[in-house]
């Protein structure tokens, strides 16, 4: 007997593919009401498996070699680390009120890291000044020993997001958690965060656990852990902005409530005018020294690739319109989707969620390749999705599926980020395609019996 799947019938499993029945192990009710009791999923073969392992061993095995290599400029302190470990050193020695003036940056970073022949002028830190928090207790050790703790952090982290998503990804929950720190140390971005020391799988963090108040149905505690997210406000704003849109009062709250507070808190560390100060001196630095520091054309997403096509024969005026344009369009077509989510759709909130998080991608200000990371999220949504039985055609699997096993792939990063920097903005266009393919994935045919949506319960 088939089972009706999520996303149509099966009439069997698909090559490489086992099927097994779970009811008592699925922890989502919204999975349950739409089997009704019984979930059916696609298993990998045993050489499916093995094949999965060996490919993902061999690109952690990549990723080892890059670092093996880069080791020394590591504990020189070329890596980014350099910054966010250089602010925590401004913080705790009293001085919070010079986060952002040069002089003192330069100061500390050239002590931190006194080798660096390439550096010529501080790295200047632009994140939110509470964030600095976050990296205070590593400023109490030298500067090599608090990368590794830092790295550690991030592994932690990574270990901790298979106990918070495993209860609402049913069609992954029999698969152990070290196979899914395996899977995300096989993830470039994830790679290139652990290695330039950066703050990207906090956010990632923060995501899930706001992906996890939704699926809870706590829209105001997904709006503090987004909140706290601003810290990377360019990775954060854009998803507020689609709440905003769609009218999620409950989330926007929780966000202004904790943006509030980390106000408050970003003032004790610099002052208040500091933090009135604090705009006008991001403004300035991406005025006088954006282009330098980080040029649009690096940047993965739509901004990177309309520069990248138009910088060599339009003005920067018309491109600013373009890169506009593009991403209102883009905003645009996702907010049509939401409007495809019913009340007794939420088994669609995954997708919409997803959808929601790779249109942030590509229409943020700036985009560098380890802000990839945030993928993972969409990733396992995705392959729950799958997992859980599917139509038996195979092109029902390709669209969402392709782009995974491209992001996936390193050398692919290695290609466009090593030899070639200037066309990593190509990647956005694998972003795009899945972008694309999600969207298809989200039906807009409202259930027989349900006339109205369900406002901010979806």
């Amino acid at each position: 007997m088939a089972h009706r799947s999520l996303g149509g019938n099966r009439t069997g499993p698909a090559p490489g593919f086992t099927t097994c029945s779970v009811s008592g192990s699925v922890q989502d009710p919204r999975v349950v009401t739409v089997l009704r009791g019984a979930v059916t999923l696609a298993i990998p073969s045993r050489r499916t498996r093995i094949a999965l392992l060996l490919y993902l061993g061999c690109m952690v095995g990549i990723h080892s070699g890059i670092w093996f290599a880069a080791r020394e400029g590591v504990a020189t302190g070329y890596q980014d680390f350099t910054i966010f470990y250089s602010a925590s050193q401004i913080v705790r020695q009293g001085m919070g009120h010079h986060l952002y003036d040069e002089a003192v940056e330069w100061r500390i970073q050239h002590e931190v890291a006194p080798h660096v022949a390439s550096r010529k002028a501080a790295l200047p830190y632009m994140h939110a000044p509470y964030e600095v928090l976050a990296f205070l207790p590593f400023s109490f050790f030298s500067y090599g020993k608090a990368y590794v703790l830092w790295n550690l952090t991030n592994l932690a982290i990574l270990a901790a997001l298979p106990a918070l998503l495993k209860p609402h990804l049913p069609a992954l929950q029999h698969y152990r958690s070290p196979l899914w720190v395996l899977s995300f140390l096989a993830f470039f971005p994830v790679f290139l965060t652990m290695l330039e020391g950066q703050d990207v799988i906090l956010l990632l963090l923060l995501y899930t656990l706001a992906f996890v108040a939704l699926k809870k149905n706590a829209w105001f505690s997904a709006g503090c852990w987004l909140a706290l997210g601003l810290f990377r406000f360019q990775l954060v704003a854009p998803f507020l902005l689609v709440m905003l849109l769609k009218k999620k009062w409950k989330l926007l709250a929780g966000s202004l409530l904790t943006a509030a507070g980390l106000a408050m808190i970003s003032a004790a560390i610099i002052g208040w005018q500091g933090v009135i100060r604090y705009p006008h001196y991001i403004w300035s630095l991406e005025h006088h020294l954006g282009r330098s520091i980080l040029p649009p054309r690096d940047s993965a997403n739509l901004r990177g690739l309309i520069e990248q096509v138009f910088s060599s024969w339009a003005s920067q005026s018309v491109i600013l319109i373009v890169v506009i344009a593009a991403s209102a369009g883009a905003i645009l077509l996702l907010l049509r989707k939401w409007h495809c989510i019913h009340q007794d759709e939420s088994q669609q909130l995954d997708l919409i969620f997803s959808l929601t998080l790779l249109v942030t991608l590509l229409v943020s200000y700036h985009g560098m390749l380890y802000d990839f990371t945030l993928l993972l999220l969409p990733v396992l949504v995705v392959l729950n999705r799958i997992l859980l039985v599917r139509p038996s055609a195979r092109s029902a699997r390709i669209g969402p599926l392709a782009p995974i096993a491209v992001f996936f792939f390193s050398p692919l990063y290695l290609l466009l980020w090593y030899r070639h920097w200037e066309q990593s903005n190509l990647m956005a266009l694998v972003v795009i395609a899945w972008a694309i393919a999600l969207s298809r994935e989200i039906s807009c045919h409202r259930p027989a019996g349900n006339s109205r949506p369900a406002g901010d319960a979806i």
